[in-house]
């Protein structure tokens, strides 16, 4: 097929990025933080059975469903910073709900209490040295177009709400798929799933920043 000099093809215009699935969110960034040097604790990609679950503490004891658990989409861990990432596809409305969601949990000071003892053991099983005191660091994952500006004025203000006194920090993953041609609305297993995809970090600051995408130590 020829193509123009503007781009279009003789059949129509060109092919348009395809956008990532939330799957592809979620495995881009946990892959972009191991190449980090961050141990990724805990992995619930769309499908998986949200085993990991954080209790609701005070819930009623003798329940043992899952009423009132959080299951946040990644959990990392890299010396002294907690990394809690949520995820999704493309959507606005989808994103801010994320924010919201990831600004209630580490405002929960009883909940975030738990997610350390249990971090501290994760740590343990996996050879990871455990720090003395975690330091929470927030974050989205999504795709579509970059919308930095509008998920920290989101999560400033749910802090505000909840007379929170977490970091105002948040981070966000910008995940993009470069080549048109390929089907995010499937999977093969022979493809190399990272193929084409971009991840951009939009951190809060150079200190934040560093510790995000500083490489192995040599």
């Amino acid at each position: 097929m020829q193509r123009g000099g503007n781009g279009m093809t003789a059949k129509g215009p060109p092919h348009r990025r395809p956008l990532p699935s939330e799957y592809d969110v979620a495995f881009a960034i946990k892959e972009w933080l191991i190449d980090r040097d961050w141990a990724v604790m805990a992995f619930n990609p769309p499908g998986s059975r949200r085993a990991y679950c954080i209790p609701n503490p005070p819930g009623d004891p003798r329940y043992r469903g899952r009423g009132g658990t959080l299951a946040p989409d990644m959990i990392a861990v890299k010396k002294d910073r907690l990394l809690i990432t949520e995820c999704s596809g493309c959507g606005k409305s989808r994103i801010l709900s994320d924010v919201e969601k990831v600004s209630r949990l580490v405002s929960n000071k009883e909940r975030m209490q738990l997610l350390y003892a249990v971090m501290r053991k994760a740590c343990i099983a996996n050879d990871v040295q455990p720090p003395r005191d975690f330091r929470p660091l927030a974050a989205v994952g999504y795709g579509g177009r970059p919308l930095v500006a509008e998920t920290r004025k989101k999560y400033a203000e749910s802090l505000r709400l909840l007379k929170s006194t977490a970091s105002g920090e948040l981070q966000n993953f910008f995940i993009e798929v470069a080549d048109p041609c390929r089907n995010t609305g499937s999977m093969d297993a022979s493809a190399d799933p990272l193929a084409g995809v971009v991840t951009t970090v939009y951190s809060t600051g150079r200190d934040t920043g560093d510790v995000l995408a500083r490489g192995p130590s040599k």
